[in-house]
């Protein structure tokens, strides 16, 4: 079976090689084919300083380059995004030996994603390669190609290091960069990702907020995972009724929020309808507690995202939404980030705390009065 990186051979042999050996391990060995498919991101990267002309980072390493290129505006944000499921999934690989067949998979197709957009970004051959679709690699054992290809890498590092060492760092003609931006942001429009690609995105963000979290691992329905006393614990696929709800945010055993999970592409819920269903399905299990009831919710706090970061241009496709239930009166809103099991504490407190004061400052004739 061809290649998915076929396109890239005449002009960017080095990817296509690097592509190609990633797709003939990634049955036979899951855990190298990532580790190529970080040797694939780390390539991009130093191509991408070469085509603009920018000095390396004074630690010249994967992720310095990608901060750089970040900072630059040089990587649109699904890009940016895939090049960090390559990093993260890549160094898992490398450095702790770990990967799995799924992993692989989705990093493969990601890797499949940022070759097309550098293509039709950066190729003088303009060659219309959006259409081209992602095929998984078929079973195949073959030393002889995989050895050939490890082979020719060495000699292509060569030139491509040569390249690296003569080019130019004095940046490019505003002329050249505005050209460059409209091909970036034409290819970028036809991106897409797959539910497992944009659950590692929310994965990482819930992550980064303190939040417990693996899809894969703390995941109800696949392996009966429960809330803990003392963990703050996103637990994927949380029965609600006769629904599964794609994350439960629980603190301790506690359940606080609701996460709806979106494909990177589509339009996130901004009323959270489906959320809501969930806040009214749910029922208490396993040692878990629900934290009060409003109306006819039994959750407070709802979300739903796509794993986009907010851009109020595009505010139905991207950014976190949120609603806080517990009054009538409160409208979904956007997130710039993630709550934090604190600051969930925290707003529920708030609310108390503020009806507590409310209450104490009524004269005790009239609360009297509306006790009896």
């Amino acid at each position: 079976m061809p290649s998915n990186f076929t396109f890239l051979e005449r002009e960017f042999p080095i990817l296509y090689n690097i592509g190609n050996t990633a797709e003939l391990y990634f049955h036979q060995d899951p855990v190298y084919c990532l580790t190529r498919l970080r040797s694939f991101g780390e390539k991009v990267t130093e191509l991408l300083f070469t085509e603009h002309g920018l000095e390396f980072p004074s630690e010249n390493s994967f992720h310095n380059r990608l901060r750089t290129l970040a900072d630059e505006k040089l990587l649109p944000v699904a890009i940016k995004d895939l090049f960090f499921l390559i990093r993260k999934k890549g160094n898992s690989a490398v450095h702790d030996n770990l990967g799995t067949l799924q992993e692989a998979r989705e990093v493969l197709s990601g890797a499949f994603t940022i070759a097309k957009w550098f293509y039709e970004t950066y190729s003088q051959e303009n060659q219309n390669v959006y259409m081209l679709v992602f095929r998984e690699p078929v079973p195949v054992n073959d030393k002889l190609a995989r050895q050939t290809l490890e082979e020719e890498y060495k000699a292509l590092e060569i030139t491509l290091n040569a390249l690296l060492a003569e080019r130019q760092t004095n940046g490019i003609s505003d002329e050249h960069q505005q050209r460059i931006q409209q091909r970036s942001e034409k290819a970028a429009r036809n991106i897409e990702m797959s539910e497992a690609q944009t659950r590692e995105l929310i994965d990482d963000g819930l992550r980064k907020a303190g939040w417990e979290v693996d899809t894969t691992a703390l995941n109800y329905k696949a392996h009966r995972t429960l809330p803990q006393k003392g963990k703050n614990r996103a637990i994927a696929e949380w029965p609600a009724g006769s629904l599964w709800a794609d994350y439960a945010l629980f603190i301790g055993t506690e359940l606080y929020g609701f996460v709806e999970a979106k494909k990177y592409a589509q339009d996130i819920s901004t009323d959270l309808w489906q959320t809501k269903v969930y806040a009214e399905q749910v029922q208490a299990m396993n040692g878990t507690t629900l934290p009060g009831q409003w109306g006819t919710y039994r959750v407070p706090f709802l979300f739903s995202t796509n794993g986009r970061p907010y851009l109020e241009q595009i505010k139905t496709k991207s950014g976190i939404w949120f609603l806080d239930v517990r009054k009538s009166t409160n409208l979904p809103r956007p997130l710039q980030g993630w709550y934090s099991p604190e600051g969930l504490v925290k707003l529920r407190a708030k609310d108390v705390e503020e009806s507590n004061r409310k209450l104490a400052a009524t004269p005790s004739i009239f609360w009297k009065a509306k006790v009896a």
